[in-house]
């Protein structure tokens, strides 16, 4: 199970300090709670002021275009300059528009905002109502004094605060309105902040950090564990594919290699394969563990094949085993035709980037030959004539 989140209450003071929420510290929040790492909530007041606040800082320029056009049209009706009217008016028409447009854009984009970082709201309930007007007649946190009215959007915010911390059993609260972090000194469940950056770089932040990215390492792992047992069932029930793989691509493989025949009685060194062909698989099985550091498996396998080969030869030891030479020699040594078992290890690789499918299919499903890629051969020695 993931950790639980830190729980964050924002007061509007801080949701204003970044206007438009797209500065560094807002950009960290962000991908903090996208992270899964805090939980944002924000009280419906919190909500509704910001939007206000954040509706007349965008159209207050428009606001004030309109209003002067308006004495315009005024002033040039008592100038005598009627024929101004009808441009005046639609000038003004044209930014009554822009401001009517700019008013649902800021609140279109903040919508978006509270749903990209997972804002879960805090309901307005009526019952805060009594506590906050017996603060207010009392003058104690967060108001400032009795019956001071302009802190009342803060009682009522503190009111939801208190709720969320019912629920979550503590959070951490972040205003900076003084009388507002001293109601909180009330409550030792609730960790206050005086800016967005404090709570970024408190303690608990970097704990539940560390936190998560371990319980991410360990999801991973298991994964990983999960895609490599269920691709093994699915290659112990392809041999076909798997040895069609391995058959594809060992005489590419073995072409310029020197080879090991240590196993043929003739052979003093390992001999140079100059040509292969005519793959044909004997025994192919799965040799070590699977590893899986992407999207790409690599399987080691075991395999035995009878192959076609021109190599080099002793021209003395060619000539006393009867080989067939193909006309090609040197000083030293001919090249000859034979017909040989090579055995060896070879890695397959598993493309696995639709990897879903290892777990949907079902259990007689075979995987897919186009996924399956010999990817080299790590160890091959010739072991003998095949006759």
């Amino acid at each position: 199970m993931a950790p639980d989140p830190i729980v964050v209450v924002l007061d509007t003071s801080i949701l204003r300090s970044d206007i438009g929420l797209g500065g560094v510290e807002f950009e960290s929040l962000g991908r903090l709670c996208t992270d899964g790492i805090v939980k944002l909530r924000l009280s419906t007041v919190t909500i509704g002021e910001f939007e206000s606040q954040r509706v007349a800082f965008a159209t207050k320029a428009l606001s004030t275009a309109e209003a002067e056009l308006e004495t315009a049209l005024t002033q040039t009706r008592r100038a005598g300059a009627r024929g101004l009217e009808t441009e005046i008016r639609s000038a003004k028409a044209t930014v009554e528009r822009l401001r009517d447009e700019t008013r649902q854009r800021t609140l279109d984009d903040f919508q978006a905002w509270m749903g990209r970082v997972g804002v879960v709201p805090i309901p307005f309930d009526p019952a805060d109502t009594a506590a906050v007007f017996q603060g207010y007649f009392s003058g104690a946190p967060p108001f400032k004094k009795e019956k001071s009215r302009e802190d009342l959007p803060d009682a009522f915010i503190w009111e939801a605060a208190k709720r969320a911390t019912d629920e979550a059993g503590a959070i951490h609260f972040l205003a900076k309105d003084d009388a507002l972090r001293d109601a909180s000194d009330t409550d030792p469940r609730i960790t206050k902040h005086g800016s967005l950056g404090e709570f970024l770089a408190c303690q608990a932040v970097k704990a539940k950090q560390d936190e998560m990215n371990l319980h991410a390492r360990a999801i991973r792992r298991q994964r990983s564990e999960d895609v490599i047992t269920r691709l093994l069932a699915l290659l112990e029930g392809s041999p076909e594919q798997l040895s069609n793989a391995v058959k594809d691509g060992l005489a590419e493989e073995l072409v310029g290699a020197d080879i090991d025949a240590s196993a043929l009685s003739w052979a003093e060194e390992p001999i140079y394969v100059s040509y292969a062909d005519g793959v044909e698989i004997e025994e192919i099985d799965i040799h070590g563990a699977i590893v899986l550091p992407g999207a790409i498996a690599s399987v080691p396998v075991h395999f035995s094949a009878d192959v076609d080969v021109d190599y080099w030869a002793d021209r003395f030891s060619a000539l006393d085993m009867n080989l067939s030479p193909t006309g090609e020699e040197n000083p030293h040594s001919i090249e000859v035709s034979d017909s040989v078992r090579v055995e060896g290890v070879a890695t397959v690789s598993v493309d696995l980037l639709d990897a879903a499918a290892l777990y949907d299919a079902d259990d007689g499903t075979l995987l897919d030959a186009a996924l399956i890629r010999l990817r080299g051969v790590d160890r091959a020695a010739i072991m003998d004539p095949v006759w």
